[in-house]
Order: structure tokens, then sequence, then C-alpha cells
């Protein structure tokens, strides 16, 4: 599968794509802040078949600080 993440429901700007090879992803990337959207789509590779975008779900990411 893939999943795109964007700022833009629409997807027009796509910040980060990836195809994870586990059903699990651990993002570990500084530029995604906010309201952030995804969606993602099932991919085969061996018979060269994927399916339509899902629609789009929202999450916030916020910065959370210490104060150690």
């Amino acid at each position: 599968y893939m999943i795109e993440f964007s700022t833009d429901r629409n997807f027009k700007k796509v910040l980060y794509s990836i195809k994870p090879k586990e059903n699990r992803l651990l993002l570990d990337h500084a530029a995604i802040r906010g309201k952030v959207f995804w969606r993602v789509k099932g991919l085969n590779a061996e018979q060269g078949l994927e399916s339509s975008w899902s629609p789009p779900w929202s999450l916030s990411v916020v910065n959370i600080e210490s104060d150690d």
C-alpha cells in the first residue's frame, strides 16, 4: 500500500509519500505540523494493480516540549 500526507484536503501539495514494507508506520518528519490529512491506497506489484485513494482522514500534529 501507499500512504500520502498533506496539509491540503485535496492533496495538491504532498508533504510525504511512502510505501511501507510493514503494516505500521512511524514518522519522524519535522516538516509535518498542525492539521495534516492522510490517505491510503492498495498496491499489488505482482499484478500491476492499485486501488483508488481512500477518502482523506485528518490528524493534528503538535510539538510537545518537556521541562527537562
